[in-house]
């Protein structure tokens, strides 16, 4: 079951991908001795963030439908899309919506890191199971919060997948620069890949920090490219970094680009244009379910859903909302919601992504980086990082 709040429904029609979300019913009050209960989920319904979450949200009602079709539940579970707007300020405002509502059990929060450092403090203050599909900022698991889970890669496992990759396909890359949008998600990558690639005996020529929806980066890009760096790291969201991609070629950079998982939208693609994306890679927090023969039948099924093959970010998403599932339904239902963080941090199954275990932060203890790249426009699986 999915409910929506007023603005989420707005937001959703302009969404295509989002489109598809229907209400099964449900109340988010619950009643006394029921079994029912509500995950939450605060994703970016509106804005430019959208088109990355839409797979996302997809993918977790996808779970919960799934798992109430199948009738073994001890109850109704009901979804509560919510839009945090990539607003840390709304995350914040969302969590406590959710800690208020005692039929809501866990929460499926956020999309990026930035709005879940944010968000964090409000969920461990009422107990509230916070499980994140892609948030990837290392210090979100080094605050001793004992709800926060996430089922994804951090940004150092990122990092150093992407170096190792670099280091072992494109060995005439010897100097490096970054870009980043100057947040908590992105500034942090940009410094653990600068990191990782001194490790790896690279150097780092420069490091600059972009105004996020400029428009125009010419500006920074002339200074960073008279440094000609063989390989500029984008740490930017897909909108930014497209245009960043197109300027930097249309100011004669010849080099390699390289990225994060937040390119991975065709859009990055349209707004680049094909010339220039071609050849761009990404380290994907997650390995492409269409690639994986043991997520057949999810791909299958979000496919015939949705009208269009899953990411990984969708994977991960589901495997989300089915550690919760199987949490809630070991504990027989209900919202005893520490009952329910205790049974999701003894999680230990093979999901759609792989193996799901926790370690004693909340860290995925086998996590799985991917290297994605765009070939003839579009983007193409190129394999495991290595």
């Amino acid at each position: 079951m999915i409910k929506y709040s007023k603005a989420a429904v707005a937001a959703t029609a302009a969404v295509a991908a989002l489109t598809l979300l229907t209400a099964c019913g449900g109340s988010s009050s619950g009643s006394s001795g029921s079994k029912d209960a509500t995950i939450g989920l605060a994703m970016p319904v509106s804005g430019p963030d959208a088109p990355l979450a839409a797979p996302m949200i997809n993918a977790v009602k996808l779970a919960i439908d799934e798992a109430n079709a199948k009738g073994d539940l001890p109850g109704k579970l009901t979804l509560d899309v919510q839009d945090d707007q990539s607003s840390p300020s709304v995350g914040a405002s969302l969590a406590r919506k959710f800690c208020g509502n005692n039929s809501t059990i866990a929460a499926v929060a956020n999309y990026a890191s930035s709005i879940t450092l944010n968000a964090q403090p409000v969920y461990n203050g009422c107990g509230l199971t916070q499980i994140v599909p892609t948030a990837s900022n290392d210090t979100l698991t080094t605050k001793g919060f004992k709800n926060f889970f996430r089922v994804t890669a951090k940004n150092s496992d990122a990092t150093v997948g992407s170096v190792k990759w670099i280091t072992a396909n494109r060995p005439n890359v010897k100097t490096v620069a970054t870009i980043d949008a100057n947040d908590a998600s992105t500034a942090d990558t940009a410094k653990q890949f600068i990191d990782q690639a001194k490790q790896a005996g690279l150097s780092s020529v420069d490091s600059i920090h972009i105004t996020a929806n400029q428009g125009d980066f010419r500006g920074a890009l002339t200074g960073l490219l008279s440094e000609k760096p063989d390989l500029i790291y984008l740490s930017a969201f897909y909108n930014d970094a497209g245009l960043i991609a197109k300027q930097a070629r249309e100011l004669g950079y010849k080099g390699e680009l390289f990225g994060t998982d937040a390119l991975d939208s065709p859009d990055f693609i349209t707004i680049a244009g094909a010339e220039a994306a071609e050849g761009v890679h990404i380290a994907s927090l997650g390995l492409d379910p269409t690639k994986n023969p043991s997520a057949s039948s999810f791909v299958e099924a979000y496919t015939k859903a949705y009208g269009t093959a899953p990411n990984s970010a969708a994977s991960q998403s589901y495997d989300t909302a089915t550690v919760i599932i199987n949490a809630w339904k070991s504990i027989g239902g209900g919202t005893d919601r520490a009952a329910l963080m205790d049974a999701v941090s003894k999680t230990d199954f093979t999901g759609v992504g792989g193996k799901i275990s926790f370690d004693q932060n909340g860290d995925m203890q086998e996590p799985q980086v991917g290297i994605t790249g765009v070939k003839s426009g579009k983007w193409e699986f190129v394999g495991a990082a290595e």
